[in-house]
């Protein structure tokens, strides 16, 4: 992994070789590599990969996506690019080869802590703690991105960092990370296949 042009990242594969026919695709998933039909959820896909030996330049996006930091994602995946069959779980999306992710990023929001200032409107959901601080939160109806983030001293921009996984409208029972250790899947559980 290394940062491309315009703060983005792109991966390198060097050394890639593969016997499987019709080819195969890569993915990043949030998700470890013992989660059932991992490569049928949400993930990053690099599409079909080439045959070549050493693949440079495959673009995980710009600095936007991933808010200057990826690594969130937490195991690469690849599966054959045209799956025949599905497999005994049921997975469309069977994998060839998993592995973890280990990231040596920088901190990118130094000092980011959300301390919750108490319910108000726009924000009224309840709120998970750990130590005393908080680590979740629990959105109900009438609750926005803009009063969550006031409620908890950090900024719309911060709320996002912390829950890259979140990008449909907020909904009430949605539950928002408030904690950058637990960013990505350590803080999203899987759907369930």
């Amino acid at each position: 992994m290394v940062t491309a042009e315009g703060g983005g990242f792109d991966v390198a594969l060097k050394g890639f070789n593969s016997d499987v026919s019709g080819g195969v695709q890569l993915f990043f998933s949030p998700w470890s590599k013992t989660t059932t039909c991992l490569a049928d959820m949400y993930n990053f896909s690099f599409g079909n990969l080439s045959t070549d030996a050493d693949q440079p330049g495959l673009s995980l996006g710009d600095r936007d996506f991933s808010r200057g930091d990826p690594s969130y994602y937490l195991t690469a995946v690849i599966t054959a690019s045209t799956p025949a069959t599905t497999d005994p779980d049921g997975c469309v999306l069977t994998p060839r080869a998993v592995g973890t992710i280990t990231w040596e990023v920088p901190d990118t929001r130094p000092g980011l802590l959300a301390v919750d200032t108490g319910a108000r409107f726009g924000a009224g959901g309840a709120t998970a703690t750990a130590g005393g601080s908080p680590i979740s939160y629990r959105a109900v109806a009438g609750d926005t991105l803009n009063d969550i983030a006031d409620r908890f001293g950090i900024t719309p921009d911060d709320l996002g960092f912390l829950n890259p996984l979140t990008s449909r409208q907020l909904q009430p029972g949605d539950d928002l990370n408030l904690q950058v250790a637990l960013r990505g899947g350590a803080s999203v559980p899987p759907p369930s296949a």
